[in-house]
């Protein structure tokens, strides 16, 4: 069973609630903030966001892909249809990403997922 997770000012980098997940948040926080290559079980599965070291325009390019590459596996297994994967500096923290995914699942409920990460 899938748990819920949430962001909020509580829980800022993400916290596990015992709720029943009923959309696709969870998917979508694993798959982005997971290691690629560190889940023992598929080890294809995660982002290498964590690669990125310094936010230069080419590198938020790589990070949008990587972010892209890591929730493909959604709309291969019919979890979403479609992903939209925004990437951009932070205006007042220029070392943090802003990453905003829009994704819309088989039942048409569309799913907004907005997170920071800062290089590292």
């Amino acid at each position: 069973m899938d748990f819920q997770v949430i962001l909020d000012a509580q829980y800022p980098t993400g916290g596990l609630t015992f709720t029943k997940n009923s959309d696709i948040r969870t998917d979508i926080f694993n798959s982005i903030n997971i290691k690629k290559g560190s889940f023992f079980q598929n080890p294809d599965f995660g982002s290498e966001l964590h690669t990125i070291k310094k936010l230069t325009d080419s590198n938020l390019l790589l990070a949008r892909q990587y972010i892209q590459e890591a929730t493909q596996w959604m709309i291969n297994t019919g979890r979403a249809v479609s992903l939209d994967v925004l990437v951009e500096r932070d205006s007042a923290d220029r070392g943090r990403m802003n990453i905003k995914i829009t994704a819309v699942q088989p039942d048409g409920l569309i799913i907004v997922w907005e997170q920071f990460k800062r290089a590292v």
